[in-house]
């Protein structure tokens, strides 16, 4: 792992800055918000919702009830009026209407609307804000806009507590988020932060002098008690003013901080804190589908006891089971669970909810984002690096449900949102991609440098079938027709005893490189090397003429090389004996129990060590077998006769093959005609002539060895009888 550390650090910084570039562009942070954030909350599920908050529904089943139209818009104003001092009386603290009363109806019921309110004291209406022309930029290009509120009709607008607007981000899918404070409208107090903060209004504990108390501003110019502010109907300018002071004073943020998140605190305290010093926009957590908040039908509420409504947040608005003409319907995350989507006032009680509850989704910092998105980074990308491709496929399948159930975790305990997206769709498959090309790269280095290495004692296509088929190596063994020549260097053994081990090594592996080169100048392949014996192959998928002659060519250019290495003044002597023959051949990789070489296997790979071995006996260089000279042009040679080689059982016709250079005298007038004749006189038994011819022979070329073969084996058969001569052939005992 050591020589890995810094590969798995370099990789894993590049997932880590890969994450971080992805995180920050648009497109992937909505991908983020819709794909894991919605991830998030399908795995966690439906959860309870704080029975604090209480919708109000107005639904089809309530206009079915009074006769109304499904529109709410058109329902009585005095029907809000009942309803209001319905739920007075039944004890809410706080109730919020999610309806526009920005139009005028009736006048008598608009006037008994208001006077409900006004008597109630205790109702936030929410408004619509609409967008207004400012001015333009200096090149006119951008139109300024401003948002103005647009309360409802002035007797409804007397009696409410607060007017505040109720708008939503715009989204280009689901609705993730709320404002809670409206920056383009003047920083005005939304709908949902209005409603909560007249409920902790309402609530006992010391919160209200604590902020008094860090806020000079807030102690100077407002009441002692929550009860006053209440009283005079200015929520949505004391909101204003803490906000101002806690947005810009860091050692009221503090003081605060340490005083409302004690343990012993309620976490409502908590929610206010963040509400005051956040951000303009909240993440919403859902509790569920559509009617996760619990909601009572509006005729049921009118009607009811509203005992259970005592002491609650009472959110009115249009909220029903069956939507098909729905307008105020946003697309959540469980959209797709229940097939229905969320209502606006929903919305404004979920958000309340999880102030009331302390359940708002808390994003990470961006310091702890970037720290969650090094650490996975360095993680997934170190061990995609180091690990092998298997083993980095199977981590990443590994990781993915790790990570998940990690964040999932940490979300349904703390409502803390840990990236998924990036995490799992980016940087994992980021990081497994480039550990993967970076194993490929790195393999195929490695491959050249086995081939490199490898060449030294393999060929080429040996190799190259060799890494095609690692998988199976036996598979790499084809069978082919072919050319084989061994060969076996005289005075060997010799060496061996005189020389010292490296003065040896360093003699013979001269003495095969010369061979070696023209081995594979001729298109041959060395598969075998032992001692002083080499065994080289010319095979094709069929017979081939050409083959064979590149072969027996082969053959006179190793002889001529050896000569020239023999021919170095002061260097040992390794006279080579070469014997050719052909036929059907096993030609890869060989072995097992863990050990293979590439190796020729087959008949005439033992034949041609046996012709090469006659050299001995016969007193010549190059022995090659008929098979191998049949069709063969331009090439010299000359029979010397049939031979039943040791452990064969049938005869080969052996001939020796001639270089116009070295066997200059066997050429030479009609010397070779009459060696043929002497040969013919043997074959036919004619011992006697025989005898004779290679007797005439022998005198006339002492250094020739076939002749005095032939002159000894006659001058025995005249002595004692054809002893080795069988149908034609001489049989030889020996190797």
């Amino acid at each position: 792992m050591k020589g890995r550390a810094p590969q798995f650090a370099l990789f894993g910084l590049l997932a880590t800055v890969f994450g971080m570039l992805a995180g920050a562009v648009p497109a992937v942070l909505r991908l983020e918000e819709n794909i894991g954030l919605g991830s998030l909350f399908l795995m966690r599920g439906q959860r309870e919702a704080p029975v604090e908050v209480v919708v109000v529904g107005l639904d089809k089943f309530s206009s079915d009830a009074f006769g109304l139209p499904n529109e709410p818009a058109r329902w009585p104003r005095t029907l809000h009026a009942e309803l209001v001092e319905r739920l007075v009386a039944a004890g809410a603290t706080v109730i919020g209407f999610d309806v526009l009363f920005d139009d005028p109806a009736e006048p008598a019921g608009d006037v008994r609307f208001g006077e409900a309110l006004s008597e109630a004291g205790n109702v936030v209406l929410a408004a619509f804000l609409k967008k207004t022309a400012v001015g333009a930029s200096q090149d006119r290009q951008i139109v300024l806009t401003a948002e103005k509120l647009i309360p409802p009709v002035p007797p409804i607008a007397a009696g409410a507590l607060a007017i505040a607007p109720f708008a939503l981000p715009v989204v280009p899918v689901r609705v993730s988020q709320f404002w809670t404070f409206k920056a383009s409208a003047g920083n005005l107090a939304t709908f949902p932060t209005t409603v909560f903060q007249a409920w902790m209004l309402h609530q006992p504990g010391e919160w209200y002098s604590d902020l008094r108390a860090v806020c000079p501003e807030l102690e100077k110019s407002w009441p002692i008690t929550p009860v006053e502010v209440l009283a005079g109907r200015q929520i949505g300018n004391f909101l204003q003013q803490a906000r101002n002071c806690l947005t810009t004073d860091e050692a009221a943020v503090a003081a605060l901080d340490a005083a409302w998140r004690r343990p012993q605190q309620p976490a409502v305290l908590r929610s206010l804190l963040e509400l005051y010093a956040g951000a303009d926009t909240r993440y919403l957590n859902y509790y569920g589908p559509v009617r996760s908040v619990r909601t009572v039908p509006y005729a049921q509420a009118l009607r009811g006891t509203g005992d259970e409504l005592a002491g609650k947040i009472v959110l009115v608005g249009f909220s029903d089971e069956y939507q098909p003409e729905q307008k105020d319907g946003f697309y959540s995350v469980f959209s797709d669970q229940s097939g229905l989507d969320i209502s606006g006032v929903e919305v404004a009680a979920t958000a309340i909810a999880n102030m009331v509850d302390g359940t708002a989704i808390k994003p990470l910092s961006f310091p702890a984002e970037l720290f969650v998105i090094g650490f996975w980074g360095l993680l997934v990308g170190g061990f995609c690096r180091v690990l092998t491709p298997p083993a980095a496929i199977a981590f990443s399948l590994f990781a993915v449900p790790l990570y998940g159930a990690w964040a999932w975790w940490v979300f349904d305990a703390m409502n803390i949102w840990l990236p998924l997206f990036v995490p799992l769709f980016v940087q994992l498959p980021v990081a497994l991609l480039l550990g993967l090309l970076a194993q490929y790269l790195q393999t195929r280095k490695q491959r050249e440098r086995v081939m490199l290495a490898l060449g030294t004692y393999l060929p080429k296509r040996a190799l190259d079938r060799l890494m095609e088929n690692l998988g199976d190596l036996q598979a790499n063994a084809e069978l082919l027709h072919g050319t084989c020549m061994a060969t076996d260097a005289e005075q060997y053994t010799r060496l061996a005893e005189t020389l010292s081990p490296d003065e040896l090594a360093a003699l013979m592996n001269a003495y095969y490189a010369a061979m070696f080169a023209e081995v594979e100048k001729c298109g041959g392949v060395v598969t075998d090397v032992v001692g002083d014996s080499m065994m080289a192959i010319w095979a094709a998928s069929k017979p081939d003429s050409k083959i064979r002659a590149r072969a027996c060519a082969g053959a006179l250019a190793v002889a001529a090389a050896v000569g020239r290495f023999n021919a170095v003044p002061g260097r040992p002597q390794l006279p080579t004996r070469i014997g050719l023959h052909t036929g059907p051949i096993h030609l890869g990789n060989i072995g097992g129990a863990g050990h293979m070489e590439f190796r020729a296997v087959g008949d005439i790979v033992n034949t041609a060590s046996r012709i090469e071995s006659l050299n001995k006996s016969l007193g010549t260089r190059i022995l090659v077998s008929g098979e191998t000279l049949a069709e063969t042009e331009g090439l010299l040679a000359r029979e010397l006769g049939t031979f039943l080689l040791a452990g064969k059982s049938t005869p080969l016709v052996i001939h020796e093959l001639l270089d116009t250079d070295a066997n200059r005298d066997v050429l030479a007038g009609d010397w070779h005609a009459r060696f043929a004749a002497a040969l013919s006189a043997f074959r036919a038994a004619r011992w006697q002539v025989a005898a004779d011819a290679f007797d005439s022979l022998h005198r006339e070329q002492p250094d020739d060895g076939p002749a005095r073969f032939y002159a000894e084996l006659c001058a025995r058969y005249l002595a004692s009888g054809p002893d080795s001569f069988e149908s034609g052939a001489i049989r030889m005992a020996g190797k």
